[in-house]
C-alpha cells in the first residue's frame, strides 16, 4: 500500500495505507451498483421483482418507522435509485428478525427458548 506522513506537515513514522478494495463501498452504493448492473447488456431488459430484508428488524421496529421509511432514511441512494427506475423494479421491503429478541437480554433470550421458533417474531 501507499506509505504517507502520520500527519501533514509532520515528517515520522510513515503509515501504511491499505489497497482500495471493492468492499470499502458503503452498502447502499454496492447494492446500487448491482441494480445498475442488471439494466445494461448482458442482461435482458425487463421489469425484475425484489424483495429487500432488513435484519434484526427487532431491534429498531420501536422507532415508528415501516420497513420502506426505514429504508428511505438509512439507504437513501437504494431509495432514490428504486423510485427512479420504477419502471424497471417492482420492490418490497420487509423488517425481519431471525431471532425475535435482543441477543443481549438474558432473560428475553431464555424466554425466547421457551417459544417455538415460527412463533417468536
Amino acid at each position: 500500500g501507499l506509505e504517507l506522513p502520520q500527519e501533514l506537515g509532520e515528517v515520522g513514522t510513515p503509515v501504511k495505507v491499505p489497497e482500495w478494495e471493492p468492499k470499502f463501498l458503503p452498502a447502499q452504493v454496492r447494492v446500487v451498483q448491482l441494480l445498475s448492473d442488471l439494466l445494461r447488456p448482458p442482461f435482458t431488459h425487463r421489469s425484475r421483482k425484489l424483495a429487500f430484508m432488513i435484519s434484526a428488524w427487532d431491534l429498531v421496529r420501536d422507532q415508528g418507522h415501516s420497513p420502506e421509511q426505514w429504508l428511505a432514511k438509512n439507504m437513501p441512494l437504494v431509495d432514490q435509485f428504486l423510485r427512479t427506475n420504477g419502471m424497471s423494479f417492482t420492490y418490497q421491503v420487509y423488517g425481519i428478525s431471525a431471532q425475535g429478541v435482543r441477543l443481549d437480554d438474558d432473560v428475553a433470550v431464555d424466554d425466547a427458548t421457551k417459544i417455538v421458533p415460527s412463533r417468536r417474531v
